[in-house]
């Protein structure tokens, strides 16, 4: 079963150090209302998803690293408002990270990604929110690669005002599917805007 579960969180959580090996999920958090941070330590090994957050309007801030061989790195739906952080490198050589219905909430990537993630979507927002993915071009940096998956796509998402940064993206399928409902578009797919 999951390692950590939290279920309608409205106070204030701080978990420093946290560290998961193994399991059929890490971190699964349902209508977090108030406000968490998990700070440093390390998700790995899961056989299903690393973290899982569903519902909610609260604040989140996740700073763990998270390795991804199995299933999702990450998967986020049914979010209505807040913002959630993943401040943590996240690599995943799985099934890719999924945003699904998060009208109202933003979700901000700004750790690193290194997905490559063979016949599966490697980063898919959809449905609604704000996402951005950020990068330093020195120790942060993004890629996306894939064998017959999607590398990217974006459907009906906003594109938050720092972006969404991959510069380095590589899918065996060359299709990148970007249909944005959203008003401010920044994308950078290798080394101009588009």
């Amino acid at each position: 079963g999951p390692a950590i579960v939290a279920t309608g969180l409205s106070g204030t959580e701080t978990l420093s150090n946290v560290s998961i090996v193994g399991g059929a999920t890490g971190l699964t958090l349902s209508g977090l209302a108030g406000t968490m941070n998990v700070a440093g330590g390390l998700i790995s090994g899961v056989t299903g998803t690393d973290v899982l957050i569903s519902g909610g309007t609260g604040t989140l801030v996740i700073g763990s690293a998270i390795t991804n061989t199995a299933g999702r790195s990450i998967d986020v739906q049914g979010r209505t408002a807040g913002t959630i952080t993943f401040a943590g490198a996240i690599a995943d050589s799985g099934q890719g990270i999924f945003l699904a219905g998060n009208t109202g909430s933003t979700i901000a990537f700004i750790g690193g990604l290194a997905l490559s993630t063979g016949i599966n979507d490697a980063f898919t927002a959809i449905g609604g929110g704000t996402v951005t993915a950020t990068q330093d071009n020195t120790l942060v940096l993004n890629t996306l690669s894939t064998t017959s998956g999607t590398p990217l796509r974006i459907v009906n998402t906003e594109i938050g005002a720092a972006g969404l940064a991959f510069p380095h993206p590589d899918g065996g399928s060359a299709t990148y599917q970007v249909v944005l409902g959203g008003r401010r578009t920044i994308l950078e797919i290798g080394t101009a805007p588009i």
